[in-house]
């Protein structure tokens, strides 16, 4: 006779060793779906170059930590991130960002110098990471793009850009000095606008982003014609004191020293389009044409 206990048993035990060996555990079951550990924004960028593009960088470094102080109304420095035209200004002999070339970028290099003035954000202020100085730095080696899709063409070298001054040097004037250099280079500490300006500074001329007061009587900075004789030639050339480096400026470039040198050799005038080829002489040399200065004539 069939023992029916004994058979719903043995059922019983069979299914269980069965349920055991062959079906997932709802523990084991919970891992198999958990989800990929979430990864930032950030950290998407910077693992996939090519979709960086300027909002996102403003997004994630500019407004919080930049814009503050570099913003439409208050260019502290003369640099503007809130908008992307004004990133490719210049500053220094660096433009603040040079598509492709982010060593060549003030705006990059002044996120890797360790301390001094020209060091961002401000050592009192909260630093960046890591990845948002990397993303700085690729999104200006990707071509520094408005937009995803936008083609961006290398810019031209500084030597390009000055080849046509070190071609006609008489038609440096100061509007081009004050560009390439004072304005870039100086005016942070050498300008009424600046928070360093010293009052009375004016009359020893220290007010680079003013023409006339580079040639104060009390101690005029420049001789025209004379570079040797000049004060401001003798500081950023020869001795190199200035812009100071060790408040994380650079000396000037090459280039830019022979466009400041060409400047006063031809009486460092201050604008081209109102004296012309007035008082040109050629030279013996092999600078080019220059120009006779007040003195020389």
């Amino acid at each position: 006779m069939i023992n029916i206990e004994r058979i719903g048993l043995l059922s019983f035990m069979a299914v269980f060793v069965m349920g055991v060996k062959g079906c997932p555990s709802s523990h084991t079951l919970l891992e198999e779906t958990q989800p990929e550990p979430v990864t930032s924004t950030l950290e998407k960028l910077v693992s996939e170059p090519n979709t960086i593009d300027f909002q996102s960088v403003s997004k994630e470094v500019f407004e919080p930590h930049c814009l503050s102080c570099h913003n439409n109304e208050n260019q502290r420095g003369f640099v503007n991130l809130e908008t992307y035209d004004a990133n490719f200004g210049r500053t220094g002999h660096r433009k603040v960002v040079r598509a492709f070339d982010a060593e060549g970028s003030a705006l990059y290099q002044s996120l890797i110098i360790p301390s001094g003035s020209r060091h961002m954000p401000p050592l009192r202020k909260q630093q960046l990471s890591e990845l948002q100085i990397d993303l700085v730095k690729l999104w200006i080696e990707n071509g520094a793009k408005l937009e995803v899709d936008q083609i961006v063409e290398p810019e031209p070298s500084e030597e390009e850009v000055l080849e046509t001054y070190f071609e006609n040097p008489e038609t440096i004037d100061y509007n081009v000095i004050n560009e390439m250099i004072f304005k870039p280079q100086c005016a942070s500490c050498h300008s009424q606008e600046s928070s360093n300006f010293i009052e009375d500074a004016i009359l020893y001329g220290a007010n680079m982003t003013s023409y006339d007061s580079l040639f104060s009587p009390f101690l005029p900075v420049i001789e025209k014609g004379n570079h040797r004789d000049s004060s401001l030639f003798e500081s950023v050339v020869i001795n190199q004191s200035m812009p100071p480096v060790e408040e994380g400026y650079q000396p000037l470039s090459g280039n830019l020293n022979r466009l400041l040198r060409l400047w006063i050799i031809n009486c460092a005038i201050e604008d081209y389009n109102a004296i012309g080829e007035e008082e040109l002489i050629s030279d013996t040399d092999g600078i080019g044409k220059v120009r006779l200065c007040e003195d020389q004539m």
